[in-house]
C-alpha cells in the first residue's frame, strides 16, 4: 500500500502497486479508471476542497470529480487527465507529494519537479466545448431533401432509408 485517504464523503480510497481500492463495509473494491497499466501503480490519492480526488500515478494525474466520488459504486471510474499534453514532461507521480494550498492550487511532485495546478485549469479541462457539426445534406431513398434548414425532419414510415454528410470540427482540439 502507497496511500491511503478518507475522502469529503468519508469514503475510504487505497491506493497501491496494483491499483485503486475502495473500502466500504469492510470490502475492498477495486476501481478501474485507465486501461494503461502504468496507471494501476498509485503513488498519492489526495481529496481537495471541491471534493474531487486526485490520484497521482505512474501515468499522470487523474482526478474524479466529486459527483463520482460520492457515487462511486461502480468499477469503471470517468476521470480527467493531466498528462504530457497538459504540460507534464515526465508522468511519474512520487508518493504521497500531493498537497492543497489555501487557494486550492494542487500541488504535485513529479520525479522531474513540482508542478501547479490552478483551479481554474481544472475547470478549463471539465468544460469541454461541444464539437461544431454541420449537416451538409440528407437523401431519403437516395433522392435529396431539399430544405435541411428545418429543426425536425419527419420521415413517413416506410420512407425509413437516409442517408447524410457531415461536417465537424472539435473545438479543444482543431
Amino acid at each position: 500500500i502507497n496511500t491511503v485517504v478518507i475522502d469529503k464523503f468519508n469514503n475510504i480510497w487505497i491506493g497501491a502497486k496494483t491499483g485503486l481500492f475502495k473500502l466500504k463495509d469492510n470490502i475492498l473494491y477495486p476501481q478501474t479508471f485507465s486501461n494503461k497499466a502504468s496507471a494501476n501503480n498509485i503513488e498519492f490519492i489526495i481529496s481537495d476542497e471541491d471534493k474531487n480526488l486526485w490520484i497521482g500515478t505512474l501515468d499522470g494525474v487523474y482526478v474524479l470529480l466529486s459527483k463520482q466520488v460520492e457515487l462511486s459504486s461502480c468499477s469503471f471510474l470517468n476521470t480527467i487527465h493531466f498528462g504530457k499534453s497538459d504540460g507534464f514532461e515526465n508522468l511519474e507521480a512520487n508518493q504521497n507529494s500531493c498537497y492543497v494550498d489555501h487557494n486550492k492550487n494542487i500541488w504535485m511532485g513529479m520525479s522531474d519537479k513540482l508542478y501547479q495546478i490552478k483551479p481554474k485549469f481544472l475547470s478549463d479541462k471539465i468544460s469541454y466545448i461541444s464539437p461544431f457539426l454541420k449537416i451538409q445534406h440528407v437523401d431519403s431513398y437516395l433522392k435529396p431533401i431539399f430544405n435541411i434548414n428545418k429543426k425536425e425532419l419527419i420521415f413517413k414510415e416506410n420512407k425509413n432509408y437516409t442517408t447524410f454528410n457531415y461536417k465537424t470540427t472539435d473545438l479543444n482540439s482543431p
